[in-house]
């Protein structure tokens, strides 16, 4: 007898076919919602790594330069630095209207909370014309000036024509020149060293006029000679310094030794306010920064609602920018002197 099998098939009815929609919808939100949120942390950790990445470079920056202030050559002492005219240009391409490159009375000056290229002489960044009118300044941010010889002795043979030098014996005694040669007269066993003049200040954007994007520029003495304006590090939304101060007497026991912190601004630390506060016997041991670092976009589905409180300031942004706050203290290898 022949037996015939019916071979039937059977599919998904309609409950069954929507059951497997939704688990499939649900799989593929899931899927979109970890994606989504991988792609945040991504975001998140990358913008805070830029932050660290730019502080810290900052940083070093101002670590090196601070660390050699007053450095005029084989010894510390201003007063013993003098300038060889007849080698120095009359002006300097770039330079304030007062010039501010040669300016090496004082190793470490700065500005507390006010336009350096605005603020007046007892500033120390001289008068108008410090910074280009394009060059918009961060509001109630500071500035800071270092000047110093540079860390690596120039061979004489090497000296170029466009560039200024600081000629430096143990004496003390240093001059200021410009040229290629020796000035007449300057010890022939005189170490030669480039003179480094740096301002540090904010200005309000970073690629073009208005995007809003905070960004440290640095001054600096370059060939030409000239002072030329340049980016340092986009994100730095506030500078605040400090200088660590000695105020005993030269023949104190506690000589040396930090006893207080005054803002760059200080009375105390200005020669130029003699009989109003100024202390000729003080003496700036350290320099104490602070930067607060903020991203360049907005977050999406963030608000910035810390409070970041740092020399004096208390700030609440209560926007979707990261921020970061950094400080650090340097000290001077080279303590200033009479």
């Amino acid at each position: 007898m022949n037996k015939s099998f019916k071979n039937t098939q059977q599919g998904f009815n309609l409950i069954e076919l929507m059951v497997s929609i939704a688990i499939g919808l649900f799989i593929i939100i899931a899927a979109a919602y970890a994606f989504q949120e991988a792609q945040r942390a991504y975001t998140v950790n990358e913008n805070i790594a830029r932050l660290q990445e730019q502080a810290q470079f900052v940083l070093d920056t101002l670590e090196e330069d601070i660390r050699m202030s007053s450095f005029w050559g084989l010894h510390n002492r201003f007063n013993a630095v003098s300038f060889d005219t007849a080698s120095l240009p009359a002006t300097i391409n770039g330079d304030c209207t007062i010039p501010w490159a040669l300016n090496v009375s004082r190793g470490m000056t700065g500005t507390n909370n006010a336009n350096p290229s605005l603020a007046a002489s007892t500033n120390n960044w001289a008068d108008t014309g410090c910074i280009a009118a394009t060059n918009t300044w961060q509001n109630g941010t500071d500035s800071l000036v270092v000047r110093h010889a540079g860390s690596e002795i120039i061979p004489v043979g090497s000296l170029a024509t466009n560039k200024i030098y600081v000629a430096s014996v143990e004496t003390p005694l240093s001059i200021v020149f410009s040229g290629n040669a020796l000035p007449a007269g300057t010890n022939p066993e005189s170490k030669v060293y480039e003179l480094q003049s740096h301002g540090y200040y904010l200005r309000t954007f970073s690629y073009t006029a208005g995007d809003g994007i905070p960004m440290m520029r640095k001054l600096a003495l370059v060939g030409g000679p000239a002072v030329q304006d340049r980016e340092l590090a986009v994100g730095v939304e506030d500078f605040q310094v400090e200088f660590g101060i000695d105020t005993s007497g030269y023949a104190s026991a506690n000589r040396g030794s930090i006893n207080r912190y005054v803002r760059p601004d200080s009375v105390i630390i200005d020669p130029t306010q003699v009989g109003t506060g100024y202390n000729p016997e003080a003496e700036i041991l350290s320099a104490r920064v602070w930067l607060l670092m903020r991203t360049e976009n907005e977050e999406l589905n963030y608000t910035n609602d810390k409070t970041y409180s740092f020399a004096g300031k208390t700030v609440t942004p209560n926007d979707a920018f990261r921020r970061l706050l950094v400080s650090s203290t340097f000290y001077i290898r080279n303590r200033e002197r009479n």
